[in-house]
């Protein structure tokens, strides 16, 4: 297709491994935008840089001018550095030309503002108060640009992205790789000040050891089929050796992912405009996005203050090809591995496509990157998640601008709070049993076909869901068994690759999933995690209270901050996320089912503040049904007792590290998470007050209330042996 490619030196990684070639920088040759009116698409091919112009809609600028003010803000003068010349190489590429009108909209700026690329715009289309010049980023007359402007930062962007036919692997390897060497030594040697470089998320390649989550740690090490991503990730090692020689030189290098704005057009968005989406079989084939917008501000941060380091930029969450069909409204077709190699062989040496069978990697084992350095360490979190992006991106293309539908694509979006560490699945010591008080009975830890067919119809309504504690275990099971394609999750945990695991495995079910990467022990996270549920469904219908840990240590060698730290997660996480959700609880007549644990009313030995936080939650659970019984709202509380999970694994020690995995003594039969999922389903659909899923919880319950000193010789026999104790 001939729609325009995002050229602009950021570039979205994840677009580019699709393409062989795809730069994010954009050593390119176009006029830049007409700062007022709407840019006209044109398709333009320069020995340096290839990007079109896209056509940029009304909207579009209406945002990026909320978005100015946002980043203006952002870098107030309290914050900035102090640095008065700047020089931007690709500034006639997509991201440079927002970023120049971005820079142009600000109230105070710099002195001086140069704009250097193969081409320049027009003088009707220049923006005033900027430099225009035209310029090789691989020509040495470049140390002269720096001396006569006395440029102290420069942000380089230049770098090609979709090379046209007939362009050769060694050009792009000139541009790419020896004109940054060129750009950087002659910065180096006017003693410049501050760079600022956009690599790529496609730095790191497309490899089948991937881990799940890519921090900005993991080793960079592209693919040399794709010129993009080996181009970026030789410039970076180039970069790293400056570092290593000039430590005074101040770097700061993105990693964007795919880059997506209202009117972006590139080999990204060439996939979403086939008639049919081609995925591979026994692929999710995930897809990140950052919006344009998104990139701009995070170079503004760079350009403005004096923040340093190397960032992933990505929005919250992920999309599966599968999921962008279903928005599209194209079929899905999943092509065994094998076959689409053969095709693409076939149709590359027919000149039928551009694309040969090393798509393959593109599409098999596409990087997911993390953002929590991004957020953490640069203090930014992106205004859209990738779902977000995907639909302004739709939504342009369709030449509309509704709010984002309730019900679309899983975005699972990763980032912004929940607790906890480890799914909650609690295990314990117990003995036995319910009463016929316990109102609850319908589920046995090991679901029989009959609570399977209940919990099928307990998720058979479409409800929006939250789950804390989601990475795993109990957490995993439960999102797995909810995840329906009528459903909406939004998943919570501390701990993000399994957060992402998660997400993944409940995508491929066809439900929507939003993932937040929080600590649920802070309020103020949690309440923007809810704020943002609610921004994206506007209710929720289900809260499950799972997120837990726990220690292994006698008191006496227990200190005060490991007991804090267990109340915090097990009991004020869970209390947080209530507080958070109940205005809309009340409203929906919805249900707060909560994770305890035999532990949860009865003696567990070794585990003090373990034991603690659920009887916590016992008695504020059971105080806050009362108070919320005329308001229809569901309260559950779950105490399930041995059951199949990592939580006593990573369960602390008395001085707060993780304990050494010793084998602790089990009684009876031990849960799957999935069967205690499918009696949590039941109880919810039959709104039951207590569910002790197992016979052993059955028998603990009832024995701890007929018989404590009996309970207690019993469970101190089996479970003091670990501590040496009888």
């Amino acid at each position: 297709m001939t729609n325009p490619n995002l050229s602009t030196e950021n570039t979205e990684n994840t677009e580019r491994r699709q393409e062989q070639s795809t730069a994010d920088g954009l050593m390119e040759s176009r006029p830049s935008l007409n700062t007022e009116n709407t840019e006209s698409t044109q398709s333009t091919q320069s020995t340096q840089s290839t990007q079109s112009t896209q056509s940029t809609q009304s909207t579009q600028r209406r945002q990026e001018q909320s978005t100015t003010d946002g980043l203006m803000e952002f870098c107030d003068p309290q914050r900035t550095e102090q640095r008065s010349a700047l020089l931007i190489t690709g500034a006639g590429g997509y991201i440079g030309r927002l970023l120049l009108r971005a820079l142009a909209q600000e109230p105070r700026g710099f002195h001086t503002i140069v704009a250097m690329d193969i081409r320049i715009p027009d003088q009707s289309e220049r923006i005033d108060g900027i430099t225009y010049l035209q310029q090789d980023i691989r020509d040495p007359s470049i140390a002269g640009v720096f001396a006569r402007y006395k440029i102290d930062t420069l942000v380089h962007l230049a770098s090609i992205v979709t090379p046209p036919k007939g362009m050769d692997r060694a050009f792009q390897y000139a541009v790419d790789v020896e004109g940054t060497k060129n750009v950087v030594r002659a910065f180096l040697a006017h003693q410049g000040k501050k760079l600022i470089v956009t690599s790529s998320g496609a730095a790191y390649g497309y490899h089948p050891d991937n881990p799940p989550l890519l921090t900005e740690d993991c080793p960079l090490r592209g693919n040399q089929v794709f010129a993009y991503s080996d181009h970026k990730r030789l410039v970076e090692e180039y970069l790293a050796q400056v570092r290593a020689q000039s430590p005074q030189l101040q770097q700061l290098i993105l990693r964007p992912g795919t880059i997506l704005g209202a009117s972006v057009s590139n080999q990204i968005t060439d996939i979403f405009e086939k008639p049919i989406i081609t995925g591979l079989r026994g692929s999710t084939v995930p897809f990140q996005f950052v919006w344009d917008q998104d990139v701009v501000q995070a170079l503004l941060i760079g350009i403005h203050t004096p923040k340093t380091g190397i960032y992933n930029l990505i929005g919250d969450g992920i999309l599966t090809l599968r999921e962008i069909a279903k928005l599209l409204g194209k079929p899905y077709v999943a092509l065994p591995p094998a076959l689409l190699e053969q095709s693409l062989t076939h149709l590359k040496r027919w000149n039928l496509t551009q694309y040969g069978p090393e798509q393959i990697l593109f599409l098999k084992h596409r990087p997911v990157l993390s953002n929590e350095r991004l957020k953490r360490d640069l203090g930014y979190t992106p205004q859209k998640t990738s779902r977000e992006v995907f639909f302004l991106y739709l939504q342009s293309k369709q030449g509309t601008s509704p709010p984002l539908p309730a019900a679309s694509a899983s975005s699972s979006k990763q980032h912004a709070s929940s607790a906890a560490s480890t799914s909650s699945s609690k295990q314990h010591a117990s003995s036995a049993a319910s009463t016929s008080s316990s109102k609850q009975h319908a589920s046995s830890a090991a679901s029989t076909s009959s609570s399977k067919q209940h919990a099928s119809s307990a998720v058979s309504v479409s409800k929006v869901v939250v789950i804390t504690g989601a990475a795993g275990g109990i957490g995993r099971a439960l999102a797995l068994r909810f995840g329906q394609p009528n459903h909406r999750l939004a998943l919570l945990d501390v701990e993000e690759t399994g957060l992402i695991e998660t997400s993944r495995r409940v995508a491929e079910q066809g439900s929507e999933v939003l993932t937040y990467v929080c600590d649920i022990r802070d309020l103020s996270a949690c309440q923007r995690t809810f704020d943002a549920i609610f921004g994206h469904w506007g209710a929720i219908d289900i809260l499950i209270n799972n997120a837990g840990i726990t220690h292994r240590s006698l008191l006496s060698e227990t200190r005060a901050e490991v007991l804090h730290r267990v109340m915090d997660v097990n009991f004020f996480g869970a209390v947080h996320c209530t507080q958070c959700a109940l205005p809309s609880l009340k409203a929906r007549k919805g249900t707060i089912a909560t994770i305890s644990s035999v532990a949860g009313f009865a003696p567990l030995i070794g585990r003090t503040g373990y034991a603690a936080s659920k009887h916590a939650l016992h008695g504020f659970f059971d105080s806050l049904r009362a108070e919320l019984e005329d308001a229809g709202v569901h309260v559950l509380l779950v105490c399930p007792s041995f059951t199949q999970t990592a939580i006593e694994q990573n369960a602390l020690s008395g001085n707060g590290q993780r304990t050494q995995s010793k084998i602790r003594e089990t009684i009876g039969q031990i849960a799957s998470p999935e069967q205690l999922a499918d009696a949590i389903a039941v109880a919810i659909e039959q709104r039951q007050d207590l569910l002790l899923p197992s016979t052993l919880s059955k028998m603990s319950y009832l024995l701890s209330r007929i018989a404590p000193p009996l309970y207690a010789r019993i469970m101190r026999a089996k479970q003091g042996k670990e501590f040496g104790l009888s």
